[in-house]
């Protein structure tokens, strides 16, 4: 074990699983899936069993990583999913950064389709991929690298459920969610997959509403969901937060929605983000990003 970048203590690189990817080459093979683990520093407060959150990182599909999805546009930079982790842990959470296939690992197609609509917007994910100097993705790639990431992250979940003993976990009390990519492959693992998650964290991700109407729908899972966009966010992730929030209102899932003000994708934690969904009792009301998590999860999971 050793200590994060704030003193608590993690274990970094559990094993979850294992995934094939190399899809269509000579060698196809398996990698392992991976978790890193942020504990509660010692003499935190904390109940018999603890509150747990799973959170996995941004980067278009394509890249950042559980220890580092740092990003930055127009000086604006977003936090880190690891940082929220050590973070929610001096809060007395077990948290959990999530590890997932990036689609040019070239994941295989899983055997029964997630997304209902098949044609995947990629302007997005070209502009990332031509960062990289990789050429234009074809829209079978796009959507076996969504749904591989979605697949990883409802297996890490079930995974962390199973071993809940091994930290003194409640399993009845883990959160899912995530940034941007990471937090579309999370809204998708809980409320398409079912992974049984208490409460999901979406920032800048949500899902498609065909999708969401969907699964929604036919579940009686509708674990309360927190989202967040920015005022300048990209066009996509202010229609999917838009468009998973008119879904889960039309079937009556508890729902937040918050807009953090004159960011683009990329805020920090400390942003100022103004409640704005029908919930919200007389003005708007402001919080920080943070805040807002902060209050959302002790309310959701009855951590205090």
């Amino acid at each position: 074990m050793e200590k994060a970048d704030i003193g608590v203590p993690m274990e970094r690189d559990v094993v979850c699983g294992s995934v094939p990817v190399g899809h269509g080459s000579a060698q196809p093979t398996m990698r392992p899936l991976l978790v890193d683990v942020y504990l509660p520093p010692t003499g935190a407060p904390s109940e018999p069993a603890r509150a747990a959150v799973l959170l996995a990182h941004g980067g278009a599909f394509h890249r950042g990583s559980k220890s580092d999805d740092a990003f930055a546009q127009d000086g604006s930079p977003n936090t880190p999913v690891s940082e929220y982790c050590q973070i929610l842990a001096r809060q007395g959470y077990v948290c959990f950064s999530l590890d997932y296939r990036l689609t040019q690992e070239c994941p295989p197609p899983q055997p029964a389709p997630i997304l209902q609509n098949r044609s995947v917007s990629s302007e997005r994910v070209n502009f990332v991929r031509n960062l990289m100097g990789l050429p234009p993705a074809t829209s079978a790639q796009l959507i076996d690298g969504v749904e591989a990431a979605i697949c990883d992250i409802a297996a890490a979940f079930t995974f962390v459920a199973q071993h809940a003993a091994r930290w003194n976990i409640d399993s009845a009390r883990m959160a899912l969610g995530g940034f941007s990519s990471g937090a579309i492959a999370a809204s998708y693992a809980c409320y398409a997959l079912g992974a049984p998650a208490a409460a999901i964290i979406s920032l800048s991700g949500g899902m498609a509403f065909e999708d969401a109407a969907h699964y929604l729908g036919q579940s009686s899972h509708r674990a309360p969901a927190l989202l967040f966009s920015s005022e300048l966010d990209l066009p996509e992730a202010i229609a999917r937060t838009e468009e998973l929030e008119r879904a889960g209102q039309a079937v009556g899932m508890p729902l937040q929605r918050y807009l953090v003000p004159g960011k683009p994708h990329f805020y920090a934690r400390s942003s100022p983000a103004v409640r704005v969904d029908a919930g919200a009792r007389g003005s708007a009301q402001a919080d920080t990003v943070e805040k807002a998590i902060t209050v959302f999860l002790a309310n959701t999971l009855h951590r205090f």
